[in-house]
């Protein structure tokens, strides 16, 4: 099972699901609807701990769908609103319309095909100025072969062009494509680890110009792509 590879990779205890809330706030909560009881939906919610922090916000018309039983099996223990579903796509064009649809992590693991069906179900299902959030691996980044290769469910990779490029299929036309990335400092060797970062992130921004010229400039060099696109 699925859910037996992402416990081991993932701190599922109370206190690291809560370590994530100050990187999900620092990413989402920007576009997080002031009402609470806007309807949200997360595809692909895996454990639930992004609902989880929402929940925690006072968000209560919030629900997953995830196609593994052992996810979603854990989720329901943290009495989070969350059903396996094999077809998202179609499931999510009987579901009515949500206010926020987020997907992390997840568009990468969905087969070629219905990768767009899905992105398509998503956008029809978006209520008007309803907003779509999307995280995946970046495949510019440095270690982008180490994330696509390193789970044997991820069926491919994107650079921004190319998640651009299916979220405009979509028929979404106000889409930000930025870094997904969040860098907090917790410590001292965080500290360090970032500035090490940093400084190698200087190196391949200059390989990036002397390969792409001034493309080089503004392309993400994150491990992860963060897509922001509004109905």
């Amino acid at each position: 099972m699925y859910f037996e590879h992402y416990e081991t990779l993932n701190d599922l205890s109370d206190q690291g699901r809560m370590l994530r809330w100050p990187d999900y706030h620092a990413c989402f909560s920007s576009i997080l609807p002031k009402d609470t009881m806007v309807r949200i939906l997360d595809v692909g919610c895996g454990a639930g701990l992004f609902l989880e922090w929402l929940s925690s916000l006072g968000y209560s018309n919030v629900q997953g769908i995830d196609a593994d039983e052992g996810q979603v099996k854990f989720a329901q223990q943290l009495k989070l609103n969350v059903q396996c579903i094999a077809d998202s796509a179609t499931w999510i064009k009987s579901a009515g319309l949500f206010d926020l649809i987020v997907m992390l992590d997840v568009i990468e693991h969905i087969p070629t095909g219905q990768d767009s069906l899905t992105l398509k179900a998503i956008h029809d299902s978006l209520a008007d100025r309803g907003w779509f959030v999307l995280r995946t691996p970046n495949a510019n980044a440095s270690f982008a072969p180490r994330f696509l290769y390193g789970d044997p469910t991820h069926q491919r990779a994107y650079t921004e062009d190319s998640l651009g490029y299916y979220l405009r299929m979509a028929g979404f036309t106000q889409i930000r494509i930025t870094s997904g990335d969040v860098y907090r400092i917790r410590s001292l060797p965080g500290a360090l680890r970032l500035f090490t970062r940093l400084t190698f992130h200087f190196f391949r921004r200059l390989e990036a110009v002397s390969e792409f010229g001034p493309l080089g400039f503004k392309m993400p060099l994150s491990l992860n792509l963060l897509a922001i696109c509004r109905k």
